[in-house]
């Protein structure tokens, strides 16, 4: 199954909102007072990951604090101003600029604008980085401005066109939902190695760093049979072990923690799919989710809608 970019056109603020939401979260989007406003943007939504295309008139978009991705702006001409890191960002095509999902982020936008947003998921940076993504304590720090002339800034933006050119091509392997994880991993590792402010930077413990191993592998395998016993022998420990590793950073063993991913990943595929090119049935069963009746159970207590209703949407 692969998933399908979107396409919006609007001179309505209230529908690009509504459009972009299930993506990003919570989003106010407002006209500037006396300018005309029209956006036309084209986005896909990825495992862990969504690239987004915006052409825009005048416009302010404020996203709140606790967003669950890390944004990355590449700008392709001047006329706004970007807030975050606590202060305000003079947009040039030199540029990048990243929101950090620990704090407020705004975009001021004054002549038209036109940018390329890279949203990787929060959890996928912060394992790259090395840090427990449930402790308060270890939040990982971003530079919130980037020179795209620089080493790191340069491979952030390539990468980011590289995979904007590759889903829109017919049937991009960046469209299936194992290549899209992987490629997702690359851009959280981009962004540590380009954004991360030095400072706060923590090498991972042998311990954390075997974790880490684990979770590729269960990422890789979203939709493949596995056990605990393979994923052990994949990372050379025993079942005992990894189960320790993993309920000590992230307070579930790892079934549980690949559990969690699909049901990420089925969501995801719901609200990129439509109801003529397949079913809730067929998606949960690609994922590895055999007994529907609790699949639906489970997915509305973690959701709040049926999986009918996300496709449906």
């Amino acid at each position: 199954m692969s998933i399908s970019p979107l396409m919006i056109a609007t001179p309505d603020p209230d529908e690009w909102a509504d459009t972009i939401r299930p993506f990003i979260g919570e989003v106010e989007i407002d006209a500037l007072e006396g300018r005309g406003f029209a956006v036309s943007s084209r986005m896909c939504p990825l495992p862990a990951m969504a690239l987004f295309d915006v052409q825009t008139q005048p416009v302010s978009v404020r996203h709140p604090e606790g967003a669950n991705d890390y944004g990355v702006t590449i700008s392709r001409r001047s006329g706004a101003e970007i807030k975050s890191g606590g202060r305000w960002h003079l947009v040039t095509g030199k540029t990048i600029h990243v929101a950090d999902p620990q704090a407020s982020f705004e975009l001021q936008v004054n002549e038209p604008y036109d940018c390329l947003v890279l949203r990787v998921d929060r959890e996928l940076v912060n394992r790259h980085a090395g840090y427990h993504s449930h402790a308060e304590s270890s939040k990982v720090v971003v530079l919130p401005e980037l020179d795209c002339r620089s080493v790191g800034g340069a491979a952030l933006v390539a990468y980011a066109d590289f995979l904007w050119r590759e889903i829109q091509q017919d049937g991009s392997p960046f469209l299936t939902p194992l290549v899209a994880a992987e490629a997702a991993h690359t851009a959280a590792a981009l962004i540590v190695d380009s954004c991360i402010d030095p400072q706060h930077r923590a090498e991972p413990s042998s311990g954390a760093a075997l974790v880490m191993r684990a979770e590729e592998f269960l990422l890789g395998h979203l939709t493949s049979p596995i056990s605990a016993a393979d994923v052990a022998e994949h990372v050379g420990v025993s079942v005992r072990s990894l189960s320790r590793g993993f309920h000590d950073r992230h307070e579930m063993g790892p079934m549980a923690f690949l559990r969690e991913r699909r049901f990420e990943a089925v969501r995801t595929a719901l609200l990129c799919a439509s109801t003529a090119q397949t079913s809730v049935t067929a998606i949960a069963l690609g994922h590895g989710f055999s007994h529907l009746g609790r699949f639906s159970v489970e997915y509305r207590r973690r959701f709040g809608e049926s999986p009918s209703d996300t496709l449906t949407r």
